[in-house]
C-alpha cells in the first residue's frame, strides 16, 4: 500500500480553481479553495472564485429558513410574484392618487393555492380545503414575516413586511423586465468588469 502524495501548501493555492472544481463534482464544494484564490490576489480575485461567491450567496438567499420540503423555496418565490402581479395590477386601476386603504388584505391561503396551480405541483394537497395540507409554505412565509426583515429595501408589498426574500424576487422582477441580470450585485459587478 503505497501513501497518498503530499502536497505544500503553493499546490492547493496554484490548483485552487481544479481543486474546487473537483469537489463540486464529489458534491462536496469546498469553498477553502475559493478563499485560497481570493487570497492569493485580494487586488484582482480571479473571475471564477468571484462567480462562485455569487452562486454561493444566491443559493444561500433563495433557501428557505422554514419548511423541509425541496420546493417551498421556490414557491415562496412564485409568492412574492404572485402578490407583486395583485399589486401591479390594482395600481393599474387608478388614472391619479392611488387610495391605499380600499386595497384588499392579500389572502396567503388563496395565493398559496393559485401558486401551487400555476406550477402544476401538490395537487391533492391545494384541492383539500384544509390550509393545513400546506402548513409547511404557510409556516415558512410568516417565519420569514417575523423574523427575515430585509435592510432598508425600496420595494414594498402592500400588507407584508419586507423581507429578504421579498427584496430579492422584486429586484429580479424588475431586473428582467429591464433586461439586467436578475441580481443586482452581480450586475454591479459586471459592469465594473467592463
Amino acid at each position: 500500500m503505497g501513501r497518498k502524495p503530499r502536497f505544500g501548501a503553493g499546490y492547493e493555492i496554484i490548483n485552487a480553481q481544479r481543486l474546487f472544481e473537483k469537489s463540486v463534482l464529489e458534491e462536496k464544494a469546498d469553498f477553502r479553495f475559493v478563499a485560497l484564490a481570493i487570497g492569493a490576489s485580494p487586488a484582482a480575485p480571479p473571475d471564477w472564485a468571484i462567480l462562485e461567491c455569487i452562486s454561493l450567496r444566491r443559493a444561500v438567499a433563495r433557501s428557505a429558513a422554514r419548511g423541509n420540503r425541496n420546493d417551498v423555496a421556490d414557491i415562496l418565490d412564485e409568492l412574492v410574484a404572485h402578490f407583486d402581479l395583485e399589486q401591479r395590477n390594482f395600481e393599474a386601476a387608478f388614472t391619479g392618487q392611488i387610495d391605499w386603504a380600499s386595497f384588499p388584505k392579500p389572502n396567503l391561503n388563496g395565493a398559496i393555492k393559485k401558486v401551487l396551480a400555476r406550477l402544476g405541483i401538490r395537487r391533492t394537497e391545494r384541492e383539500r380545503s384544509d390550509p393545513d395540507s400546506f402548513k409547511d409554505i404557510i409556516l415558512a412565509w410568516n417565519w420569514e414575516q417575523q423574523n427575515d426583515a430585509a435592510p432598508a429595501s425600496y420595494f414594498r408589498l402592500e400588507g407584508w413586511k419586507t423581507t429578504s426574500r421579498i427584496d430579492r424576487v422584486m429586484k429580479a422582477l424588475v431586473g428582467d423586465e429591464l433586461g439586467y441580470p436578475a441580481d443586482i450585485e452581480t450586475l454591479a459587478w459586471l459592469a465594473k468588469k467592463l
